[in-house]
């Protein structure tokens, strides 16, 4: 099993791919694993490019974290495995949380980015996404959504104990209601090319984020999948096959 050590964490990542392709880096949503949310397109991106996968901070098969206080430290270990692997630049997708990492990243280390491919992404906390940040914990998951907590179960508890799943979401509420924080300007800044996708649906990445977006970053395209909730890739495979694999074809 391959394993980075990173700042506190043991993090697990996988290599698919011809070895000597593009790298396109993925980073999954909060709560889920490589599985969970790449299962069905990470065949077809590994066609054509080097695709590294990992189950970020706390999250799957990576170890559990002592620390997880916000985007920036997603941002910094995604560096440091980076670092670790020896990969300078590269093509990036990120989902829901992922996506959120990537901005603060791109704004970071912007000679990084070759291209980045944000789903469901929203850059602040506006009276949806709080609303729905608001459902977020585990006591109402467990109640009302048995066959996600069960998910969760399989995705998490299997490689740490029996209820860890809600530890972990307990550990990012923290700074969920006070992160992403970003303005308009900071994103503005990130000159990378840039495809915006989400379900029309998505009441995190929503339309009216996803436009606000669109017209602040110079570089960016907007892709809008029809009848499709936040995770967009998993509810519109097809779809989201064709927009991405276009994007990173148009700009490799």
């Amino acid at each position: 099993m391959p394993v980075a050590e990173i700042a506190d964490l043991r993090l697990y990542y996988e290599l698919h791919g011809p070895p000597g392709a593009p790298p396109l880096v993925l980073l999954n949503g909060a709560l889920d694993t490589i599985e969970s949310d790449w299962a069905g397109v990470l065949p077809a991106f590994a066609e054509r490019y080097r695709v590294l996968a990992y189950d970020h901070r706390g999250h799957g098969r990576t170890s559990a974290a002592r620390t997880f206080t916000g985007y920036n430290q997603l941002a910094a270990d995604l560096l440091a495995l980076l670092d670790t692997l020896g990969i300078a630049q590269a093509h990036f997708c990120g989902f829901s949380d992922g996506g959120i990492t990537l901005l603060y990243f791109a704004q970071q280390h912007p000679e990084r980015v070759h291209s980045l491919i944000l789903a469901g992404a929203q850059f602040t906390n506006d009276e949806r996404t709080l609303a729905m940040l608001a459902k977020m914990n585990p006591e109402r998951i467990a109640t009302r959504l048995p066959d996600w907590a069960a998910e969760m179960e399989a995705l998490h508890d299997a490689h740490h104990a029996p209820g860890y799943w809600q530890t972990l979401m307990r550990q990012m509420m923290q700074f969920w209601p006070n992160q992403p924080d970003l303005t308009l300007e900071q994103l503005a800044s990130i000159a990378a090319p840039t495809l915006l996708v989400a379900g029309e649906r998505d009441q995190f990445g929503h339309v009216d984020q996803q436009v606000a977006m669109r017209r602040a970053m110079p570089r960016a395209e907007l892709c809008i999948l029809p009848a499709a909730n936040h995770p967009v890739m998993n509810e519109q495979p097809d779809l989201f096959r064709i927009a991405a694999l276009g994007f990173l074809a148009r700009n490799s």
